[in-house]
């Protein structure tokens, strides 16, 4: 599979990156939504950090595996 340089949708082009970042903080949404549920997020001294954590261990999974940048 070809490595995309840029994404056409509906006539406009946007990098990579783009895509992997927005999948990347949908994921962490929903990571952080079942912590919370799960109430693990109260052993957290800052979940503001393990939250821009999460999306940067997201992206480098999701742009290395699936949507290759």
């Amino acid at each position: 599979m070809p490595i995309p340089k840029e994404i056409d949708f509906h006539g406009v082009y946007l990098p990579p990156i783009l895509l992997v970042l927005i999948l990347a903080i949908i994921a962490t949404m929903l990571t952080t939504r079942i912590l919370n549920r799960l109430r693990w997020t109260r052993f957290l001294v800052f979940p503001q950090v393990v939250f821009v954590a999460f999306i940067a261990i997201y992206t480098v999974l999701i742009g290395t595996f699936f949507i290759r940048i």
